[in-house]
């Protein structure tokens, strides 16, 4: 017997669970995605095509957050979209 009441067995004691839902960082994480998928799918092709770096900045911003969380990722693909011109330029991994 699993409840307070003698009568009610396990099978019918129901659980007070929370859903399970994402953390913060996770929904920051999971945000940015989103926000850097509309980039990708809404800004101009000449901007999106200026970048002189390979991978993309995009895709650079993308594996960053992927790899050291919102804020981290944030800050390093904010510093290479400012690098983003000549002269620089060439391969770059988070």
């Amino acid at each position: 017997m699993c409840s307070r009441v003698a009568s009610t067995p396990c099978s019918a004691v129901k659980l007070n669970r929370r859903p399970t839902l994402l953390s913060r960082s996770d929904a920051l994480i999971s945000a940015s995605e989103q926000l850097i998928g509309v980039y990708r799918r809404y800004a101009p092709v000449r901007l999106r095509e200026a970048c002189v770096y390979e991978p993309s900045c995009s895709e650079y911003g993308l594996r960053a957050i992927r790899k050291h969380g919102a804020v981290r990722g944030w800050s390093m693909a904010l510093r290479r979209i400012i690098r983003c011109r000549q002269p620089n330029g060439g391969i770059d991994e988070p």
